[in-house]
């Protein structure tokens, strides 16, 4: 899967001539996309800018999107980890408190 080579059609201009450059003359773009680039360096990406009004696809499925509903499995399922994350944080917070009070005491102890 590595290395392979793969196309991809961007309504972004600026894209084509980022994705040109090699990753030692990105020093300038900020660092959230030089992240993304080395991410992408598995691929050999070429990207072709195509202008948005060309992608009919894209333009077809992005404001037609279906409707999502959980199956009461699945809303069961997010309400127990909904559950079990805020758990763990209150007992986070909890170990918080005995750590300041831990660090309190070693400080004032002689």
């Amino acid at each position: 899967m590595y290395r392979r080579d793969v196309t991809v059609q961007s309504g972004h201009r600026p894209l084509q001539s980022i994705f040109k450059k090699s990753l030692h003359q990105t020093k300038t773009i900020t660092p959230r996309l030089q992240r993304m680039l080395l991410r992408l360096l598995r691929y050999r990406l070429t990207v072709q800018y195509t202008p948005g009004k060309l992608m009919f696809i894209a333009n077809t499925l992005s404001p037609a999107y279906l409707p999502f509903k959980n199956s009461t499995d699945e809303q069961e399922l997010a309400d127990d980890i909904d559950v079990l994350v805020y758990s763990l944080l209150s007992d986070y917070s909890a170990s918080v408190k005995k750590t300041d009070q831990l660090r309190e005491k070693t400080a004032s102890d002689p």
